[in-house]
């Protein structure tokens, strides 16, 4: 999908610039500065303010809806029995999602935006007192980790989804024997380790550098390195074709053809006990857990190619309208990673009544 290679440049600058986006005053919307992230100027004030919307309104309102939704997400999981094989599979990928979201929610962005006026706008970076400075960088840097490994884990825990509910279509003899609690939880274990090691690696070849504006205010911001200057082109390699190939083309390509493996082996199941309902044993799978996992492989799915679309369809000619681009990227990943809530609702009956309980909506 691509989206190692958009990621970072959001967030980071692998030139001597910031850890994140810096506007200038509110105060200033009518000057030609106004057109400005840092010191790229936008192509048109609509841009620009097409890309403070998204990025300090829209994506921030909601991933915390979607952090509510997945909270509570959690709860019905916990409710419903954490201990079945299907629930630690989505308990996972909830966890996941809500480490996804940080990366929107990160309220250094709102700060920078709308904080007072820097004393040199188009540096980007934070120009506040040393403790505002390292407190602001270093939450960012916090969102920014979890943010990336809740997305890199997030379609390998979906794999392991379609994966189960393909055993259990196809070996319904045999499923409850291979996919048990310990096989589940070893599998979610599994797709949040083997990504830690990357995620420190890359969020270690930035560094934090600061310089003195005046004598109560410095400069602080994240930048590349020394050692990714010295390696970026074998950095830069693995991380567009290795990781992005192993977090985006090949789930993305395993969770699809799953899925339609899984829904024409559910349609032919069900036909064939229509027709001989008599005789025909009962299925030893729950299609209602089938439709709840089938349905977040299929919003995986949806998300993913839109994602996509978006980086490969609409070219950028600036930074400004690569990040107005990113924006809109991450909000499908928003979109994904908020929609857990509402497929329990919609495709999980025994989750419906559990939410309705802990409401108190129903008694």
């Amino acid at each position: 999908m691509g989206h190692n290679s958009t990621n970072y440049s959001l967030l980071f600058s692998s030139s001597a610039s910031a850890l994140t986006l810096v506007k200038t005053s509110s105060t200033m919307a009518t000057t030609p500065m106004s057109y400005f992230v840092c010191s790229v100027r936008a192509n048109s004030f609509q841009i620009f303010l097409t890309f403070q919307v998204m990025e300090c309104y829209v994506n921030p309102v909601l991933s915390l809806f979607g952090l509510c939704g997945n909270i509570m997400s959690l709860a019905i999981l916990k409710h419903s029995g954490i201990h079945k094989p299907s629930n630690i599979l989505l308990f996972g990928l909830v966890v996941a999602d809500i480490m996804c979201l940080m990366l929107t929610i990160d309220y250094a962005l709102p700060i920078l935006y709308f904080g007072p006026d820097k004393i040199v706008p188009m540096m980007c970076g934070f120009q506040y007192h040393d403790a505002v400075n390292y407190f602001l960088t270093i939450s960012s840097l916090v969102f920014t980790f979890f943010g990336f490994w809740g997305i890199y884990v997030n379609p390998f825990i979906q794999v392991f989804v379609t994966v189960e509910r393909l055993l259990a279509v196809f070996m319904p003899l045999t499923f409850k024997k291979i996919v048990t609690r310990l096989t589940t939880t070893v599998c979610v274990l599994f797709s949040f380790l083997f990504w830690l090691p990357w995620n420190f690696a890359f969020n270690s070849i930035y560094d934090i550098r600061q310089q003195k504006l005046s004598p109560s205010v410095n400069w602080m911001a994240v930048v590349h390195g020394k050692f990714y200057f010295t390696n970026q082109e074998i950095i830069d390699v693995f991380n567009y074709y290795v990781v992005d190939s192993l977090d985006s083309w090949i789930p993305l390509i395993l969770v699809t053809l799953g899925t339609l493996a899984v829904f024409i082996q559910v349609k032919v199941t069900l036909r064939k006990r229509q027709k001989l309902t008599k005789s025909l044993k009962p299925i030893t799978w729950s299609t209602r857990t089938t439709r709840t996992l089938m349905a977040t492989s299929v919003v995986f799915i949806a998300a993913h190619a839109c994602g996509s679309m978006i980086i490969y369809l609409f070219p950028s000619e600036n930074y400004v309208e690569s990040y107005t681009r990113n924006a809109f990227y991450y909000l499908v990943y928003i979109i994904n990673g908020s929609s857990s809530l509402s497929i329990y609702l919609v495709c999980n009956k025994r989750f419906l009544q559990i939410f309705l309980k802990i409401v108190r909506w129903k008694t």
